[in-house]
């Protein structure tokens, strides 16, 4: 018998590839002495495990960003133009947004240039305001060199170019010129381009004779500065006169490749960096045809940044970070394929993953849990060492609206007021602090405690409550006020069980509002001359939705023009509150105009406090404006001089009445003939646009636990079509065999063979033999 040992050189590993076309997994080959080489994936290098089912091969990878294992075969991608704001003196953090600006001032021109039409010219200037419109430019990229900067303004384009006047103090004016006065030239501007971390800014250079002149802010106006040749031109020298773009100008295709968790601003709809976290490590399973011939390979993102609950949220890692306020990373850490490979005797895979975090899902209303068994590294673990706040908790100056959570009745602490709840004290959307509220219910009712504000500015210092509990004097006078706030004692410990409660019905929280501020019937009913009660009362509240229809809103004026003016016409809307002081005889008016930019639904909310002196103007939720007057000073004087009507293309009359009135205008309308309190007032701002309360996701830590994930069918998972069925059929090629009892022979010896090789679920639909041709 004979043997032949094959040359180790006549072997091969090919390259491999993905299934998306413009993608390729990164790999590279080596060769060896021998003359033989062999081919290294890096997704494959350092897998924590691998299986094979279903004729298909599973690498389970570590954790890893996604740009490690994967590149783009497609070159860099470069917009044209891109429309952004520019933000110069980047270092001061916020405002110095370059706008537009249209009324040139008489310096910029020579006084040999009186015939020079100055409508063809606009100036620069800076603003802190981003979503002003006058901020936003378009800026075009020629090459990689040189760019275009420009802005139009009624139907006219003006580039930003420097002028040709002589240099004062090393600086050149720098101005807006309308496309007619320049040629192709003249628009250019040499940039460049720097970028810290996700974010990128443009530097601009421009030519005037044998000089360069950096673009950066002076002052109040952008100029350009003399670049002089000793200066050390270097990369903070640039950074320094950069201006922050929004939009990238040069774009790689594999920035989106790595998981992030994004989360926005609410205004302007933009990521907001400082509560995002980018290139977040995950684990992969790839995977491929287990045929020899097969190099194309599949991949799919496991859910590393998950909780238990399976709800993809920011704050959900206790041990992740002690600082940062996203705690999304490493929640899962996948380590091996769990499945009985072998049997087959299934279509799924199961993926094993640990987790040091035990997550619950906390729904409107009241939820019962109980703590992990363990709470490894901590025995027990205050609430405000949680991060509840980070994953959403809601907190209020008062216990009624605010997040609440109870503990069973064995862990009360003692103390001689009854312990009411821990709830979290602050201001809505602000970060809270836990405190207990306890009360004496000989004095004062549990709802009434649950609905009043703090007595005292809350320290939530032990040492002061110390000092209170040692002075029997102030222990007395805390006890007359019925209740009282303190830093959280409550704890979580192990296999303890708690109660969790929010605000579960939110029209229930609005109806509470209309009660409290905004009886319509009573006024319908004793209307007219309601604007006196405002008066009275030092200041109002008016809410309504309104849709795509125009209308005005105004109060009534007798010989004094003043009160409220909202006019909507298409998608302007404008706002005026003009005041009247007698006792100064003189005006003072604000205004602020809006472009809408949906018609479909709209929520306005504006208000007037007296005792504040302050006007506040909310849009779907979002405060657009906010005036000032001084605290008390329209006291026994008038605020309105009548009361406020509603004109629309279908109703003319009181507003009160088009509230039982049918009218295409507004709806949902709420009009206070008081000023609400700051708390209540964000209340009905969100409760007005708000349709539901959402589930919160909190975590405790629980040691180490295991849990896994189940894919649940993988026949289609192969690339080849046998794959996707457990019937198959077996053709052997080039036997050249007629006589059928051989065939017979050689079928049954096959059949009892192979069907020790095949999976548990394959069926053999039928043998075929196919002779040599």
């Amino acid at each position: 018998m004979s043997s032949t040992t094959v040359s180790l050189s006549t072997y091969k590993s090919n390259e491999v590839g993905l299934c998306i076309d413009s993608l390729n997994l990164t790999q590279f080959s080596r060769t060896y002495a021998g003359n033989f080489s062999f081919n290294f994936i890096t997704a494959l290098s350092g897998a924590v495990d691998f299986k094979n089912k279903n004729y298909t091969d599973f690498y389970l990878t570590n954790s890893n960003t996604l740009n490690k294992f994967i590149e783009f075969k497609s070159d860099r991608l470069k917009p044209s133009s891109i429309y952004s704001s520019l933000q110069f003196s980047k270092c001061t953090g916020t405002g110095n947004y370059l706008t537009f600006v249209k009324d040139i001032r008489p310096e910029f021109f020579k006084d040999t240039d009186s015939f020079v039409d100055k409508n063809s010219y606009g100036a620069t200037g800076f603003s802190n305001n981003q979503n002003d419109s006058s901020t936003l430019f378009n800026i075009e990229f020629v090459d990689d060199f040189y760019c275009s900067v420009s802005y139009i303004e009624n139907n006219k384009k003006y580039y930003l170019v420097a002028t040709d006047d002589p240099e004062e103090e090393g600086n050149i004016p720098v101005l807006f010129v309308s496309e007619n006065k320049l040629n192709k030239e003249s628009r250019k501007i040499e940039y460049i381009l720097t970028r810290a971390g996700s974010v990128q800014y443009l530097t601009f250079i421009v030519k005037k004779g044998s000089n360069k002149y950096i673009l950066r802010k002076h002052r109040e106006a952008l100029v350009g500065q003399v670049i002089d040749e000793f200066e050390n031109i270097n990369y903070f020298y640039i950074n320094g006169t950069s201006a922050k773009i929004i939009f990238n100008q040069s774009t790689l295709v594999t920035d989106p490749i790595n998981t992030s968790f994004i989360e926005y601003t609410d205004t302007d709809y933009l990521v907001n960096e400082n509560k995002s976290s980018f290139d977040i490590d995950s684990n992969y399973l790839f995977y491929k045809n287990s045929s020899v011939d097969s190099s194309t390979f599949n991949v799919i993102n496991l859910k590393n940044i998950a909780d238990t609950a399976d709800s993809f949220t920011s704050s959900n890692n206790l041990l992740s970070s002690d600082n940062d306020l996203v705690f999304n990373d490493k929640i899962r850490n996948y380590t091996s394929i769990l499945n009985d490979i072998n049997a087959e005797e299934d279509a799924s895979l199961e993926l094993n993953f640990v987790t040091y975090n035990l997550s619950y899902k906390i729904t409107p209303g009241s939820t019962s849990f109980t703590a992990p068994s363990s709470l490894n590294p901590f025995d027990k673990l205050n609430i405000n060492d949680t991060k509840f706040v980070e994953s959403g908790s809601f907190a209020f100056p008062y216990p009624y609206f605010a997040d609440r959570v109870y503990k069973k009745l064995d862990n009360i602490p003692a103390t001689e007021g009854k312990y009411l709840c821990t709830w979290l004290s602050g201001m809505p959307g602000e970060a809270g602090i836990w405190v207990d509220r306890y009360y004496y219910p000989d004095l004062v009712s549990k709802a009434t405690a649950l609905g009043s504000k703090p007595i005292y500015n809350i320290t939530y210092d032990d040492a002061i409550e110390s000092l209170i509990e040692g002075n029997s004097n102030l222990k007395s006078s805390i006890t007359e006020k019925l209740f009282f706030d303190k830093l959280s004692d409550l704890t979580f410990e192990p296999k303890k069980e708690y109660i969790y409660e929010r605000i579960k019905d939110i029209k229930q929280v609005n109806e509470q509002m209309q009660l409290k501020y905004c009886d319509l019937k009573n006024q319908e009913r004793d209307a007219p001359n309601y604007y006196k009660t405002i008066n009275t009362n030092g200041g109002y509240t008016l809410a309504f939705k309104f849709f795509s229809n125009d209308f005005s809103i105004k109060s009534h004026v007798n010989e004094i023009d003043a009160g409220i003016s909202i006019v909507k016409l298409g998608t302007i809307l404008d706002l005026q509150f003009k005041f009247f002081d007698n006792a100064s005889n003189r005006y003072e008016t604000f205004t602020k105009t809006i472009k809408l930019s949906d018609l479909t639904n709209n929520d306005l909310y504006i208000s007037f406090n007296n005792r504040t002196g302050t006007g506040t103007i909310y849009l779907n939720t979002v405060e657009i404006f906010k005036y000032n007057l001084l605290s008390f000073q329209y006291t026994n004087k008038q605020i309105l001089f009548g009361d406020i009507n509603l004109t629309s293309e279908d109703f003319n009359g009181d507003i009160l009445l088009s509230n039982i009135t049918t009218n295409n205008a507004i709806s949902d309308l709420f009009l206070s003939l008081q000023p609400l309190s700051l708390e209540d007032e964000i209340v009905t701002v969100f409760t007005r646009n708000i349709n539901k309360i959402d589930d919160l996701y909190i975590s405790l830590p629980c040691g180490m636990r295991n849990y896994s994930d189940n894919i649940d069918t993988l026949n289609t998972l192969g690339a080849n079509l046998k794959s996707k069925s457990n019937v198959v059929d077996i053709n052997i090629d080039n036997l050249n065999i007629t006589d059928l009892d051989i065939l017979n022979q050689v079928k049954s010896n096959l059949l009892a063979g192979i069907q020790k090789s095949l999976p548990a679920t394959t069926v053999i639909n039928k043998i075929n033999f196919k002779n040599f041709k």
